[in-house]
């Protein structure tokens, strides 16, 4: 499926809480591959949780992304499948159709604020490893150097070089 610049737009027009929330991902620094329903309902004030629920629907049904519900203790989430800076280049007429991947240049970036802890106290990170591949890895959220670094120790023994 392709997102087109008619298809924002036409969004925005039927739904003013997209187009906030799409000035509000204009404003900000950094970008994760995640929108929890919490920090949305803060960037636009007036809005409710279930009025962001079904925005976010909306959102998924033109392919900007999938509404991921909460379960076992996790935020209620939008993960996006472009990245803002393109959704912002699609607004304007820059980019169209909205190529699908998630957070280009600053796909390294994390908000910690996004994080989601589960009730066994581990925290979900995500990481773009490659322009097509989000990977996430549940780690403890007192994550000390040296388990860091034995897990990168493991890392460097998974790959297969063809």
């Amino acid at each position: 499926m392709s997102v087109t610049q008619k298809s924002i737009l036409d969004l925005e027009n039927l739904e003013p809480v997209a187009s906030a929330i799409f000035d509000y991902l204009a404003t900000r620094q950094r970008h994760t591959s995640a929108l929890t329903v919490d920090r949305a309902v803060k960037a636009v004030p007036g809005t409710t949780k279930s009025e962001m629920i079904s925005v976010f629907r909306e959102l998924e049904k033109i392919g900007l992304g999938v509404l991921l519900l909460g379960r076992k203790g996790a935020k209620t989430r939008f993960a996006w499948l472009v990245s803002p800076a393109n959704l912002q280049r699609a607004r304007t007429g820059e980019l169209d159709p909205v190529p699908l991947s998630v957070n280009e240049s600053d796909s390294d970036d994390f908000d910690e604020d996004d994080e989601d802890e589960d009730e066994d106290g581990l925290v979900t990170h995500t990481y773009r490893l490659r322009r097509d591949l989000t990977i996430s890895i549940k780690l403890p959220h007192d994550l000390t150097d040296k388990e860091a670094s034995r897990l990168g120790q493991f890392l460097t023994t998974v790959p297969f070089d063809s």
